[in-house]
């Protein structure tokens, strides 16, 4: 009994590994009031993971262009492989279309392997 309760906790944990949180997509909205910042929107994206531009990415692009976000904060761990910065360098090409107007910008956090 103890094995197929054990075994139906690794299966459940490898469904949410595969299936569902690469594919999670998590929006916070907060406000907060300063007189020191001259942006009113900021989207901030952490553990994009991006391998290839799917369905999460265009969902991304989505929800930023719905808020217009005025600067874009990497907030971290974006890709796993190198090769994976073509797939980024896209979806950066993709968040700017349609911004130029409001003059988007992005900054990168740094990313310490390990």
């Amino acid at each position: 009994m103890i094995r197929w309760a054990i075994a139906g906790v690794i299966a459940l944990l490898l469904i949410w590994m595969t299936v569902i949180e690469p594919f999670w997509l998590e929006v916070r909205e907060v406000s907060i009031e300063s007189d020191r910042s001259t942006y009113h929107t900021i989207a901030v994206i952490s553990d994009l993971h991006p391998r290839e531009y799917g369905s999460l990415e265009r969902q991304v692009i989505e929800r930023l262009r719905e808020r217009s976000p005025e600067l874009i904060v990497l907030a971290g761990d974006m890709v796993d492989d190198p090769e994976d910065l073509k797939t980024l360098g896209d979806f950066f090409g993709t968040t700017a279309e349609g911004q130029q107007s409001r003059s988007a910008r992005h900054i990168a956090a740094t990313h310490s392997p390990g």
